[in-house]
């Protein structure tokens, strides 16, 4: 399972291409958070096979750092928060975070 941003609309059930185009997308770690272009304009994210493909390649390396610098922020707040001191609900807050850590590991790493 894999979670993504809140801005992905499903496609309707019987639209089978717009599945596929879904599914190459997040099995190459875009979860739909937003991807920028050379000027900083948020781009849309493409709608066909073809287009999907020129997309990851383009955008692989941006998609890259954007989980890098989540990963940090992960592995930061983890830290901060065993700083603390221990209680049921830090210890839920480092065990969700070490979940999130994970979930981010496990999406970079799909081809």
């Amino acid at each position: 399972m894999f979670f993504v941003n809140h801005k992905f609309r499903p496609p309707k059930v019987t639209d089978e291409k717009s599945w596929a185009v879904a599914a190459y997308l997040i099995s190459h770690g875009f979860s739909y958070d937003t991807i920028r272009d050379e000027k900083g304009i948020a781009v849309a994210y493409p709608t066909t096979l073809a287009d999907a493909e020129r997309f990851v390649a383009k955008y692989a390396e941006q998609r890259s750092q954007q989980i890098a610098r989540r990963k940090h922020d992960l592995e930061k707040q983890i830290a901060d928060f065993r700083q603390r001191p221990q209680n049921d609900s830090r210890d839920r807050l480092i065990s969700d975070l070490k979940e999130q850590l994970l979930r981010l590991t496990q999406s970079a790493t799909v081809p």
